[in-house]
């Protein structure tokens, strides 16, 4: 890479305040900051990006925007481990 190259981010995904107030993170039962993103998957055409959280929350992005379509609240405040797009249908499955 050249050192006169300069990458400039054209999006700014703040996942952690998108999904702030959603979820059910105990922090009693717990560790780490639930807007931490702990899983990341593309669809096939590389514009809706899935975030899953540590709070168990799941936010589904369209990469032209930096606001949410949609979050999912997994209801036992566990992280989420795996986000994917099905690939027939383009569902969302994620897990915790």
């Amino acid at each position: 890479r050249p050192d006169n190259v300069h990458l400039t981010p054209f999006l700014n995904l703040d996942v952690a305040s998108a999904t702030s107030g959603h979820g059910f993170f105990d922090e009693n039962t717990n560790s780490g900051f639930p807007g931490e993103v702990t899983s990341v998957c593309f669809d096939n055409s590389g514009i809706q990006m899935c975030a899953g959280t540590r709070g168990g929350n799941v936010a589904l992005y369209d990469m032209r925007s930096s606001k949410p379509l949609f979050i999912k609240e997994h209801q036992y405040g566990l992280p989420i481990h795996t986000v994917q797009f099905h690939s027939g249908s383009g569902t969302v499955l994620s897990s915790d």
